[in-house]
């Protein structure tokens, strides 16, 4: 899967495979539609290949391309994993934002002098105040 998702980090190929979506084409229609040189369209061709995306099929002269559907419903059923996974785990990203307060509290608070530090790291709710700065802090 990360030869798939490193070959569709591409923009050009992105749009090689949104094209090939659509129908089989040969190497000069895909560079006249992505309007990429030949040479560069066929390099790209090569990597998706490599990937599993495409399928190459020599008729005559000409090579045509077409998207290889399995590859690409087997990335999406593992990114589709990967979304639900996320969307479970969506509310630890609060666990995330209550560590990172906490961190930021022991950095402003060894900033302080000592007998603020204790003071501040000892109490539940504290201010930190001066003329131009007021800071309360609720763990």
């Amino acid at each position: 899967m990360d030869s798939v998702a490193s070959a569709l980090g591409d923009a050009a190929r992105w749009r090689i495979v949104e094209l090939l979506a659509e129908a089989p084409r040969s190497v000069g229609e895909l560079a006249e539609l992505t309007g990429l040189r030949q040479p560069q369209t066929t390099k790209h061709l090569q990597t998706l290949a490599r990937a599993g995306l495409v399928a190459v099929f020599p008729l005559g002269q000409r090579r045509v391309y077409a998207l290889e559907g399995t590859t690409l419903e087997a990335f999406a059923r593992r990114l589709h994993g990967l979304v639900e996974t996320a969307a479970a785990h969506a509310g630890d990203r609060d666990v995330i934002t209550r560590y990172d307060a906490a961190i930021r509290l022991r950095l402003d608070v060894n900033q302080l002098p000592k007998p603020f530090q204790v003071n501040a790291l000892a109490s539940r709710e504290w201010t930190l105040a001066s003329d131009w700065y007021r800071w309360t802090f609720v763990p």
